[in-house]
């Protein structure tokens, strides 16, 4: 409530040259001149907004960075010890994932070779399999495959799959260089100062 209180005169303000905005019509030169003046007052408004938002969100920006700024070394060792251990719990789990693969393969091989019957090799390759998930007093941890995505040669990606860099496109063509299927025009634009 406090704050509408305080926004009431510029929202008046607002209201006022919202309305002129609208009614306006340049069918002449004083009628530019009435337009350059409307948009005078719509840049000072403009600034009052801006000055009135910045008193309120500069010092909870500041609060927010002080904050992030105490918490950052903390999270990035805390984050960093979670990969180490669990870099090394996947090691683990491949070492006995490939171990696993090892006896199955002996196993089948002893099974056609007639060395071990069907059942017996049956019974061995369902106590082969490594544990996937391990419960512990204080959490649990479950292996599970996930599909990621690598690019093996970004040259060979289609090109529907590539996003234009328009900051580097634009900078470049101002800067005079020649790009196929780019081109620099000019527009008329209207660019407003207050006195």
């Amino acid at each position: 409530m406090k704050n509408e209180l305080n926004l009431a005169p510029i929202k008046k303000q607002v209201s006022s040259i919202i309305k002129s905005a609208g009614s306006l019509k340049i069918n002449s030169a004083p009628g530019l001149v009435e337009a350059t003046d409307i948009l005078g007052k719509i840049k000072s408004v403009g600034r009052e907004i801006k000055e009135k938002r910045d008193s309120i969100i500069k010092p909870l920006n500041e609060a927010k960075n002080n904050a992030m700024d105490l918490f950052r070394p903390l999270e990035s060792d805390w984050s960093e010890a979670e990969r180490i251990v669990k870099k090394k719990m996947t090691i683990f789990g491949d070492q006995q994932a490939e171990k696993a693969r090892e006896k199955e393969v002996e196993i089948t091989e002893k099974i056609e070779s007639g060395k071990m019957d069907i059942e017996k090799g049956a019974e061995k390759l369902d106590k082969i399999v490594p544990a996937n998930k391990v419960e512990a007093d204080n959490g649990s941890i479950q292996f599970r495959m996930v599909k990621k995505v690598v690019i093996e040669n970004e040259f060979d990606v289609p090109r529907d799959f590539l996003i234009l860099d328009m900051v580097k496109i634009r900078r470049s063509a101002l800067a005079g260089f020649i790009i196929p299927g780019v081109k620099v025009v000019e527009e008329r634009e209207v660019s407003s100062y207050q006195k």
